[in-house]
């Protein structure tokens, strides 16, 4: 395990870094957080890009040092919108991040989900039940039986 003074070294590292080169990222969000996930690269001195639109991401993605990809909201557009920028990622093979925010309460969403993992993100945020989904189980499901916890 780190020591904190390690940990906070390599923290300032990382934001140095980011500071000195000014990535800019493209994120695919909900609308919910949308403004949160903009502030975010904006703190630590990233630009931010958030369009949907199927007919421009291709540009806003292939400007970009990273995608991030945020299921929470899932409509045609926002799919749509997320094959386009999965394409683009990967000709510039970008780093990306899958967050497949509430797959576990939908099954076309993690079905959709599943489609997007066969693009083989570099990084992703899965909380046990949307490893769950991920795989097809049905988590509660799991729960209910004697011996699973």
């Amino acid at each position: 395990m780190h020591a904190p003074v390690e940990l906070a070294d390599i923290a300032a590292g990382l934001l140095a870094r980011i500071c000195e080169r000014v990535p800019r990222v493209h994120c695919i969000t909900h609308s919910v957080a949308q403004q949160h996930t903009a502030n975010m690269p904006l703190a630590v001195g990233a630009i931010p890009s958030m369009t949907v639109s199927p007919e421009e991401i291709g540009g806003f993605v292939t400007g970009a040092d990273a995608l991030r990809v945020n299921l929470g909201t899932f409509d045609s557009v926002r799919c749509a919108a997320v094959d386009v920028a999965l394409g683009v990622a990967a000709k510039r093979k970008l780093p990306w991040l899958l967050d497949p925010v509430f797959i576990e309460r939908s099954s076309p969403r993690a079905e959709f989900a599943r489609a997007v993992l066969r693009h083989q993100p570099s990084m992703g945020s899965f909380a046990a039940a949307m490893i769950d989904a991920l795989h097809g189980l049905n988590a509660a499901a799991l729960r209910a039986r004697p011996g699973v916890s």
